[in-house]
């Protein structure tokens, strides 16, 4: 068990002293061990003794329960069952799966006693998949029940519905942000205070976590969201926030002056949403009088605009995985010399320019696949590139995203390397989970040949055996 949510009704909660849980239904049981130091046999005499409590069964043995709880060996435990019940099929999925299926048309047919059973859509091999929420809310509108009745009907199982809510709320935010931005944009250009807010807001609207949920078939995600931002699905015709941020910066900043300071200022990137010359020639003026130099260098990425990378077969490696692919370098061989912060600010910035010009070369791709029109580039990557401006890039989980032919937008992550390895963070592992059947990773190498090459990893690769994961810590710093 790795994971244990708390509802009191409908609210998420919080145990501080250490627990474990014993079911999550309507006959939740969980144990609260107030020593610090507990083991395996505390935990199963105290299930026997709960269950000796509440056992009304003739016959009933707790015993037998905490005695299988601490049998570590798979072929002693599979005896004790088949010693009691005769068979190994009462801890068969299929087995747990029909006892909730018969659960649930049992109550079904309580309170709804005509509903014909071959219009249940739920899928019970997955009961608890978040996928199955859509069919739950839709059939018990349908018969005219809640969660509440269906449990206090005689539903065992667990039916909690807010994971399913939270996956909806997401995919609504990514839908919407574009649209709220525009329209919220258009009644801005004649609101001087709605200007002030403008790009808070829109962060706010594309983070927008609800507090408080409620685990009914009732509860709208969408009306808590226009509760909160106000509506801004209209039919009204709205500017492009984004195309009059383009056109305002190359008309207020022909020279691309102070780029890394606009991505970091809120103020100068409204500024230029809304037009403002005036302020913010009188931020350009303060930022000049702060420069003391301004070295323009050479641009690394010139001679990949336009180039499409070569891809290839996704090819696997035996044995243990190396750790120097993913601009990553050789663990194995110490450096000799005296470190220097110079040298290791151009080892910095030689891995970004690497790195940048993967993100290049896979955008160029996408474009000529799906049409630049339906590319989105997000990462601080493409400023410096060139193709969006400061202000536009949005750090989170990707760095492209894209919509395909069958509509659906796809998230995009790109590592540069040697094509055998790549490092991903925690963070970006986990958007790719949350994110499973639109995320995509594309792997790019010999980036500085003649004909550049990528691979496409296949969808879910982390759940793929031939794809070896090692956590590792990067390094360690001592300052002085």
């Amino acid at each position: 068990m790795n994971r244990i949510t708390i509802l009191e009704v409908g609210n998420r909660i919080t145990i501080d002293e250490e627990y474990m849980c014993i079911r999550d239904t309507m006959t939740n049981w969980y144990i609260t061990v107030f020593d610090k130091e507990f083991d395996v046999n505390t935990v199963s005499e105290i299930i026997e003794n709960i269950y000796t409590n509440i056992a009304n069964t003739p016959g009933f043995e707790a015993s037998k329960l905490g005695e299988l709880f601490r049998t570590k060996d798979n072929s002693n435990r599979e005896f004790l069952i088949i010693k009691d019940f005769g068979s190994l099929s009462v801890i068969e999925d299929a087995f747990y799966q029909n006892e909730i299926r018969n659960n649930f048309i049992k109550v079904l047919k309580i309170i709804a006693p005509t509903y014909e059973i071959d219009k249940i859509l739920i899928d019970f091999e997955n009961f608890f998949s978040i996928k199955n929420g859509a069919c739950i809310i839709s059939l018990f509108r349908e018969i005219g029940t809640d969660v509440e009745e269906f449990r206090n009907k005689g539903f065992v199982y667990n039916l909690d519905l807010l994971p399913y809510y939270c996956e909806v709320l997401k995919n609504f935010l990514q839908t919407e942000k574009r649209r709220f931005k525009d329209y919220l944009f258009t009644r801005a250009k004649s609101d001087d205070k709605l200007q002030k807010d403008f790009v808070s807001t829109v962060y706010r609207f594309e983070q927008f976590s609800i507090t408080k949920y409620i685990n009914s078939v009732m509860f709208s995600v969408e009306d808590k969201v226009v509760e909160t931002f106000g509506e801004w699905r209209t039919s009204e015709d709205v500017f492009s926030a984004d195309d009059e941020y383009v056109k305002n910066y190359e008309k207020m900043n022909p020279q691309k002056l102070y780029e890394d300071e606009i991505s970091n200022d809120v103020n100068a990137q409204q500024m230029i949403y809304f037009g403002k010359e005036k302020a913010f020639n009188e931020w350009l003026d303060l930022h000049k009088r702060l420069e003391e130099k301004n070295n323009m260098p050479e641009n690394p990425y010139s001679r990949y605009i336009g180039v499409i990378p070569k891809v290839n077969e996704v090819s696997y490696h035996q044995g243990a995985s190396t750790t120097g692919g993913a601009n990553t370098g050789n663990r194995n061989n110490k450096s000799t010399g005296t470190y220097t912060q110079s040298h290791d600010e151009k080892r910095n910035r030689n891995k970004k320019i690497l790195g940048n010009k993967g993100e290049l070369l896979v955008y160029n791709l996408l474009c000529k696949r799906v049409g630049k029109e339906n590319v989105f580039p997000r990462s601080e990557a493409f400023i410096e590139l060139g193709i969006i401006k400061p202000g536009q890039a949005v750090s989170g989980g990707y760095d492209i995203s894209y919509y395909g032919e069958n509509g659906i937008e796809y998230f995009v992550e790109v590592k540069t390397g040697d094509g055998k390895s790549f490092i991903i963070s925690p963070g970006e592992l986990q958007y790719a989970k949350d994110n499973a059947e639109k995320y995509k990773l594309i792997i790019v190498y010999d980036v500085d040949a003649e004909k550049p090459k990528c691979m496409e990893l296949p969808m879910r690769f982390w759940e793929d055996s031939k794809f070896r994961k090692r956590e590792i810590v990067e390094r360690i710093e001592f300052e002085f």
